[in-house]
């Protein structure tokens, strides 16, 4: 009886599987106006990429080179086995060479605090400061790489300069034969020479101009980069137990 009961069990939880990864999700993204009154948690059900579109100044934070450019925060970058250390003021000279220390960043510039304006979850847990980013385009296939969100959600918020483009794609618009092939790298690159059957990936893009953002759902991949010049944004993600948990895992292997 228990036998047959854990069998029913677990069929039900195949099918699920099977019928969700079958979906049409890698197609779909909902937008919406900014609009206080939206009860956004609820559009985060259907587990679709959200873009929220004319976001106030208190939901965009600080994170702009008008406001930053004269700070001497410390920074670190990284270049082959050396670290070099300058101050942020310095390094907006040259931002085409990546931070190492950006969430310390992030801080300095109260994140923190801007995230709090933003909506919640019952079950989501705190999770720090969001990380700040600067693209220029003319840093040569300069992106963020390729990576699959395992948190509840995570917010990519364009807060200044040039617009961004966000590749996206539902895992299951990635054969499982080339997910871990295209991890860490720059999607927008990947020919069938270096990644045999990428050609197969379904993916859309998504524009971001300053004052927009987007939420992406546990379960897809995306990767970011600058459309034009110079383009300064933000990454945070939201966790649950459980996703917290996963995320911790995925970053041991």
């Amino acid at each position: 009886m228990i036998l047959g009961m854990i069998i029913v069990i677990l069929l039900l939880v195949g099918i699920c599987v099977i019928s969700y990864r079958g979906a049409l999700h890698e197609f779909q993204i909902l937008q919406k106006d900014y609009n206080p009154e939206n009860k956004w948690p609820d559009f985060l059900s259907e587990q679709l990429p959200l873009v929220i579109r004319n976001l106030p100044p208190s939901w965009l934070g600080n994170w702009s080179r008008e406001k930053t450019e004269r700070k001497n925060w410390p920074v670190q970058l990284k270049q082959r086995k050396k670290t070099i250390k300058t101050t942020f003021q310095k390094w907006l000279e040259y931002p085409e060479m990546p931070i190492d220390n950006v969430r310390e960043l992030g801080e300095k510039s109260k994140l923190d605090i801007t995230i709090r304006n933003w909506f919640s979850r019952w079950f989501w847990i705190p999770t720090g400061v969001p990380n700040p980013y600067v693209l220029s385009d003319i840093a040569t296939n300069s992106c963020i790489p390729l990576r699959k969100a395992t948190a509840d959600a995570t917010a990519i918020v364009s807060s200044a300069g040039s617009p961004v483009e966000v590749w996206l794609s539902h895992e299951a618009g990635i054969p499982a034969a080339i997910a871990d092939s295209l991890r860490g790298l720059n999607p927008w690159i990947q020919s069938t020479n270096e990644i045999p059957g990428v050609e197969k990936v379904k993916f859309i893009e998504v524009r971001l101009r300053p004052g927009n953002a987007i939420v992406v759902p546990t379960h897809w991949w995306y990767s970011v980069r600058s459309v034009d010049s110079e383009s300064w944004f933000w990454i945070h993600e939201f966790q649950s137990p459980i996703s917290w948990l996963a995320t911790k895992l995925q970053s041991k292997n």
